[in-house]
């Protein structure tokens, strides 16, 4: 793929996060209102969107392989954990940063800047196949993840992983889009238009949020903890190239490698702020680096899809 047309779809994207930090800059949106359209997005239209890529595209992939990819994506997610324990101790991140910093390696940003790069970049039925990939990150995140962010002594906090956790619309739909998959079943045509009229202001929303918190990070915060930033970056870059190499030499179909490299090479989840502000972890730290490696996924992913595609 063509680095120009990778980084203009890239900086279409940064444009968009740039108004939502105008925006809260201007005092148009505020915290009320990213929550608010936060809500929405990962309540609402992002379910939509997952629902539609399902009914809007064509069977690219039989059963037997996607349930190939669910197994795929449990595969990459330890891989993701060994490599995440192993950088923190070479980078030697301070202890008291470590399992924060893992948490930001291991989980990336797949629904608010990952799901609308890979629809500009592989098209709509690539975010079908991110919803399949995603629902084990998702699970993971409620469970192993809350024991980093929390820390090993949490075993007394109240806030610790109930089953409702998971139970999220964006899990249920991506639950409910994997059945009608596997059963190749259609919905009514109204309700097909309706999640298509809906599903477009998905990715605007997401990354106008995606803006607002950056917005709000201190401005002096944002080059601490440079260990804990490095770790991340080498994620964004070494973690994807080793995956494209390794699904590529074992046959695995171009979209599918496309998505999971794609994940693996995005910044560090949105939502580690709310987990930091839940579990009494370090949200500045966690603001810092969602920053510092959303600007950096700039470079970084149109240099991989060019490198890699």
């Amino acid at each position: 793929m063509d680095f120009f047309e990778i980084f203009q779809k890239m900086l279409l994207l940064l444009i968009v996060i740039a108004v939502g930090a105008a925006a809260t800059r201007f005092h148009v949106m505020d915290e009320k209102t990213n929550d608010a359209l936060s809500d929405l997005v990962i309540s609402v239209t992002l379910p939509c969107s997952i629902l539609y890529s399902v009914v809007n595209s064509d069977r690219l992939l039989d059963n037997l392989q996607v349930v190939s990819l669910t197994f795929l994506g449990i595969a990459v997610a330890l891989a993701m954990i060994v490599f995440s324990k192993a950088m923190v101790v070479v980078l030697k991140v301070p202890l008291t940063q470590r399992n924060l910093c893992r948490y930001m390696m291991i989980f990336s940003n797949s629904a608010f800047i990952g799901f609308p790069v890979l629809k500009a970049v592989f098209g709509p039925d690539s975010v079908f196949y991110a919803a399949v990939y995603n629902m084990v990150s998702m699970i993971l995140s409620y469970t192993y993840g809350i024991v980093l962010i929390s820390g090993e002594e949490s075993r007394e906090n109240k806030n610790r992983f109930n089953i409702k956790m998971i139970l999220t619309p964006v899990m249920i739909s991506s639950v409910f889009a994997y059945i009608m998959y596997l059963l190749n079943l259609q919905l009514p045509a109204v309700i097909t238009e309706t999640l298509g009229f809906i599903d477009p202001v998905t990715s605007p929303l997401s990354l106008l949020c995606v803006g607002c918190s950056l917005a709000r990070i201190p401005a002096k915060k944002v080059l601490s903890a440079w260990r804990v930033h490095l770790a991340i970056a080498l994620r964004m870059i070494l973690f994807p190239v080793l995956c494209f190499y390794i699904l590529q030499a074992l046959g695995v179909p171009l979209m599918i490698n496309g998505v999971v490299t794609v994940i693996a090479a995005m910044p560090t989840a949105a939502s580690t702020t709310m987990f930091c502000a839940r579990y009494g972890n370090d949200q500045q730290l966690a603001s810092s680096a969602i920053f510092v490696t959303t600007l950096l996924s700039a470079v970084t992913i149109p240099l991989l899809c060019r490198v890699l595609f």
